[in-house]
């Protein structure tokens, strides 16, 4: 019964570190994306028209 408890408290942390890892990965993109759009946005060239 012991072993059961055991087994079922290991699988449940390491799914919970692997939902950890996966949002900050995730997290990391979406502020990587966000820097990389704001500086396209910096660099883009504006021309006046009439």
């Amino acid at each position: 019964m012991i072993f059961i408890f055991l087994g079922l408290t290991v699988v449940a942390s390491l799914m919970n570190l692997l939902v950890i890892r996966i949002v900050a990965f995730y997290s990391q993109e979406r502020l990587l994306e966000k820097l990389r759009e704001e500086e396209a946005a910096s660099q883009a060239v504006f021309l006046r028209g009439d």
